[in-house]
């Protein structure tokens, strides 16, 4: 699978209620905040409980991500530049595509933020990076994150069985897809 570097945007992305900029070390607490939460653990690669230290480990290597075409964006408040998730994409060069991933602090659940965090990244995939696909890997029982990909103008494929080395074993996950020709069905926001 070919990864190519990543140029991070020179402006936050944004939209009126949220901004997705880089990771920064004060985002540690979000972090910690997050891993705390059961959902966060069990949906996604993230680690149960990280300490503070651990969170700083992450985000630096978040960070070092972009030069493997790994973006990792803070999900901000629009207004108040606070810290409330992450949101990502993993590129694959040679297929044009990448891979959305994201999470929230249970806090920051029910108010738009990842739908919001998700069309911003599709549209900077579809404009500034020229993907010609984008691919959620959502669990079967993540119904939350299934939510966000309807509301985002996705559109599920099918289940891939047994489809990625995931914690202690492999897991089911449902495929969905969004192509720019679907740009018109994303939410706005």
């Amino acid at each position: 699978m070919g990864k190519s570097q990543l140029s991070h945007p020179s402006e936050p992305l944004r939209n009126e209620n949220v901004a997705l900029r880089l990771m920064r070390i004060d985002d540690a607490n979000a972090v910690v905040e997050a891993t705390a939460d059961g959902s966060v653990a069990q949906f996604t690669f993230m680690g149960a409980g990280l300490s503070f230290t651990e969170a700083e480990e992450w985000i630096n290597r978040s960070n070092e991500g972009w030069q493997e075409g790994i973006s990792r964006f803070a999900i901000t408040d629009g207004v108040t530049d606070a810290t409330v998730g992450q949101v990502g994409l993993e590129i694959c060069a040679a297929q044009r595509s990448g891979e959305v991933f994201y999470w929230l602090s249970p806090r920051a659940r029910g108010f738009g933020y990842a739908t919001a965090a998700v069309v911003l990244v599709a549209e900077w995939a579809f404009g500034e990076v020229e993907l010609e696909r984008l691919t959620l890997l959502i669990h079967p029982e993540n119904v939350a994150s299934e939510r966000v990909a309807v509301r985002c103008g996705f559109t599920r494929e099918g289940l891939l069985r047994s489809y990625k080395t995931f914690k202690d074993g492999r897991a089911d996950m449902w495929s969905w897809s969004l192509l720019p020709g679907d740009q018109h069905k994303l939410a706005s926001g």
